[in-house]
This record gives C-alpha cells, sequence and structure tokens, in this order.
C-alpha cells in the first residue's frame, strides 16, 4: 500500500470536507410543526422562528415547550440527515466515523 498516495487522499478528503461544511451554511431546512416554522441551516444555526400568533391564544407554557421541542429537534434531525447525506457524496459511501 503506497503510503504517500493514502495521505494525499487524506489530504484531499479533508479539503473537500471543509468545502462542504462551508457549503452546508448556504443550505437551509425548514420544519412547521403545529404553528412554530423554523429555518436551520446546514450547519444548525437558525436562521429564522416563526410562531403563528393563533398558538399563543389560550396555550399554555407547558404546551409551548412541548411544541418548541418538537419543532427544534426536527430541525435539528433534518439538519444532521443533509449533512450526512453531503458527507456521503465525499467518503464515497465509506464507513467513516464522525461522518453521519
Amino acid at each position: 500500500m503506497d503510503m504517500f498516495k493514502l495521505f494525499k487522499q487524506a489530504k484531499e478528503m479533508q479539503s473537500q470536507m471543509k468545502k462542504v461544511q462551508e457549503e452546508l451554511k448556504n443550505k437551509t431546512i425548514q420544519v412547521d410543526s403545529q404553528g412554530v416554522q423554523i429555518m436551520m441551516n446546514g450547519k444548525q444555526e437558525i436562521q429564522s422562528l416563526k410562531i403563528n400568533p393563533e398558538l399563543l391564544n389560550g396555550t399554555t407554557a407547558d404546551k409551548l415547550e412541548k411544541v418548541f421541542l418538537r419543532a427544534f429537534n426536527e430541525a435539528i434531525t433534518k439538519s444532521q440527515d443533509l449533512m450526512a447525506s453531503e458527507m456521503k457524496k465525499i467518503s464515497g459511501g465509506l464507513n467513516i466515523p464522525g461522518l453521519g
């Protein structure tokens, strides 16, 4: 096995991973859940949060907390799926620990 070739391939993959991570900043996912809309980018940074005013009418703090948790968790899951999909493209489908 040619160690120089392996090292070069690893450096290339690292460079591609950095590029994908930068691109993920510009990709967004949107979640609409029970009156809460969250837009998050592929780096799991929240871009916007909107709340349907009707959700606030007569709703308890406990119910609001549950709605927000559900929406945030769904957005995080979708963002992780997007990240894993993008990383899988550069890893050629290899199961590399830490890449999703």
